[in-house]
């Protein structure tokens, strides 16, 4: 089977193999033997009072939610990353699907995956744009493109100006000049 030139898909499918494989000896070692011990640990810290106090913006956003313990090892890595090529197929089946329905695309969630995707490749929280800083940068953007339609709307509106006036201008003329039309037209007469 190995012949020496395997291709990036061949090595990433070997690779996934193996990470389901190891997948849940190492979810179990880590909920029965590491878990405990970290949450031990900590507790006994705790009460030992190493750690300083929760300020309260922190203690407030917590609300009681336990804490997740998050394992950043090569292995927990590569299973985050794992998990990201199944992002990668859906979104290629969306888009050739969308070649027949473009309205398909709505099915997917493009900030919620542009977060999945960075977190789990491991990119540093700094560099992730938080939602409502994209929300504000989106509303910016479209309050900028609206504004840019209104200055382009008042643009073609002034260039038209001197072509109406001066229609309306034959227009009343013409009206003058006795055309029994153009004065029915214009409320002229009769």
């Amino acid at each position: 089977m190995d012949n020496g030139q395997m291709t990036a898909r061949e090595v990433m499918e070997r690779t996934q193999e193996k990470l389901q494989q190891l997948g849940p000896v190492v979810e179990r070692l880590l909920s029965e033997f590491l878990n405990p011990i970290i949450e031990r640990t900590y507790a006994i810290l705790d009460r030992a009072g190493v750690f300083p106090p929760i300020d309260e913006a922190l203690a407030e956003e917590l609300n009681g939610q336990d804490v997740k313990i998050e394992y950043i090892s090569p292995l927990a890595q590569a299973q985050k990353v794992s998990s990201l090529t199944s992002i990668e197929q859906y979104f290629a089946f969306l888009m050739s699907l969308a070649q027949g329905n473009p309205n398909i695309l709505q099915k997917f969630n493009f900030e919620e995956a542009a977060d999945y995707y960075g977190v789990n490749l491991g990119v540093p929280a700094k560099v992730i744009v938080s939602n409502d800083e994209y929300q504000a940068k989106m509303e910016e953007q479209q309050q900028a493109q609206q504004e840019q339609e209104e200055q382009a709307q008042m643009m073609q509106a002034a260039q038209l100006a001197p072509q109406m006036a001066s229609a309306a201008k034959q227009a009343t003329d013409a009206a003058n000049d006795g055309n029994p039309v153009m004065q029915q037209l214009m409320g002229m007469g009769y």
